[in-house]
Formats: structure tokens, sequence, C-alpha cells
């Protein structure tokens, strides 16, 4: 039952100083929002250099995950005579005026940020779906210069799986410059 609460268990193996099982308890987490309130008397029991790097995990994996979100972006915004326009990073075609897209790109970028927030794992960011029903409007919009899409999802997922592979994206406690005792 306790490889199920991933918190539960960091807490009881930092209590106890195991250090194997804090890291992969460590692992585990990510697949949770542990800033959540209700998590607090769980944390408690931890010690607390145990918890700061638990912390500093979650916010080094969040924080590399959302930069390689904004990279997946095909777009720049520019400005003409206080008009601005969305203009396609591969081949400078017009997407449209920013008026136009700039609620569909919050809306999407805040979705996806909240998705980061509640589960920093982000294992759905590696699938094609995801992209699909989270982008809404930008999911299907294309340039018509050179068909490349405003926001390229695969890419986000190949730089994402690059990142894992090459031990670049934060998993466990010790590889975000963690506190480790």
């Amino acid at each position: 039952e306790l490889r199920d609460q991933s918190l539960h268990l960091f807490a009881v193996a930092s209590h106890c100083g195991w250090r194997d099982v804090i890291r992969i308890s460590s692992n585990s987490s990510l697949r949770n929002d542990i800033s959540n309130p209700q998590n607090i008397p769980i944390l408690k029991k931890a010690k607390s250099n145990d918890v700061l790097s638990l912390l500093e995990l979650h916010w080094a994996r969040k924080d590399v995950v959302k930069r390689t979100l904004r990279a997946g972006e095909q777009f720049e915004l520019s400005d003409f005579d206080d008009i601005y326009f969305c203009f396609n990073n591969n081949c400078g075609g017009v997407y449209g005026s920013w008026d136009e897209l700039k609620q569909s790109v919050d809306d999407f970028r805040m979705r996806v940020e909240a998705y980061i927030d509640s589960s920093p794992l982000a294992s759905d960011l590696w699938t094609n779906q995801f992209w699909e029903t989270t982008g809404g409007r930008l999911a299907g919009l294309k340039c018509a210069g050179c068909g490349s899409q405003f926001f390229n999802g695969l890419e986000v997922s190949f730089r994402l799986d690059n990142l894992s592979r090459d031990g670049k994206l934060p998993a466990f406690i010790g590889e975000s410059g963690s506190l480790e005792s």
C-alpha cells in the first residue's frame, strides 16, 4: 500500500534514513502536486533537508519541462505600428493578428502549465493525444506559407525524450542539484 502513496513512503524513508528508498519515492512523488496543503502533515514527518530536496526536484523538473514546452512554440510576436502579428519562426509567414490568437495561446499555456504543476512527471506530454486535446484551436493551426504547425507537440515530446534519455530531465533527488546528505 505504501508504494501507491509515495509521499508516505518518502516520509517513512526519510525518518529512517533509507537513502535508496528516498530516491525511488522521490521519483514516484512526481506523479502528484506535493505543494497541496493536504500533504503538509505527511511532509512534516520527513527530515527538513529531505523535504527541501524533494521540493527542489519538483521545481527543477517543472522548470525544465516548461522551458522545453516554450521551445515548441513556432511563432514570434512582432509589432508594426502598434499592431501585433504572429510570425512563423521557420519561414516568416504570418499566422495572424496577435489579438486573434492571444486568448488561444494564453489558454493553451495555462492548461499545459496547470497539468505540469499538478503532475511534474508530465508523462502525458509524450503523447500526441495530449497535444491534440490540450491545444484547442492551436492544435490544428498551420502556417499558410510552409504548412508548419503553430505549436509542435511532437517536437516537444522528442526534446523531452532526449532530455530524459540524456539524464537532463530531473527525475530523482540528487539530479537537480538537490541537497543530498
